[in-house]
């Protein structure tokens, strides 16, 4: 049993579980704080289908300068109007 749990967790070490279990217990704070939502792949698809953001490769851009504006400037730790 003891052979099992070592073998385990270096396989986890080894291989990046730690990274991703790091990654979902990150999500899981951000979703729990309401700083992201907990499905963002759809949230950031949603807002490309609303013509806020424009898919580019893997990743999104904002279509509108402005927009983009808005978000940079807004104080850190400020919460977002509702």
């Amino acid at each position: 049993m003891v052979g099992l749990v070592s073998q385990l967790v270096v396989g986890l070490v080894r291989f990046g579980g730690v990274t991703v279990i790091q990654h979902a217990i990150l999500r899981w704070f951000l979703h729990r704080y309401d700083y992201l939502p907990l499905r963002l792949i759809d949230f950031l698809d949603a807002m490309a289908g609303r013509i806020l953001l424009r898919k580019v490769g893997g990743g999104y851009i904002f279509i509108h300068r402005l927009l983009l504006e808005y978000f940079a400037g807004l104080e850190e730790g400020a919460q977002p109007p509702r």
